[in-house]
């Protein structure tokens, strides 16, 4: 992770950001591990309607575009 985060970091130095401020800056990675996959949050269905109805009580106060999946942004 160490790693990840040096690179990252290096690479962010060497843009040239012409003075602009920078809020949030995101690093993936992927691939990383041979066979590995990818684990559900929501294994317990209970759980996963309790974050469902949770959604719809933002969006009902805040609108439909309040909560969306952050790969769709």
């Amino acid at each position: 992770m160490e790693r990840i985060y040096g690179v990252a970091r290096s690479r962010f130095r060497e843009i040239d950001l012409a003075g602009r401020k920078v809020r949030l800056l995101g690093v993936t990675g992927s691939g990383l591990m041979k066979g590995s996959a990818q684990f559900s949050l929501f294994e317990d269905d209970k759980r996963l309607e309790r974050m469902a109805e949770a959604i719809e009580r933002i969006k009902e106060k805040f609108g439909d575009d309040a909560v969306g999946r952050a790969r769709l942004m």
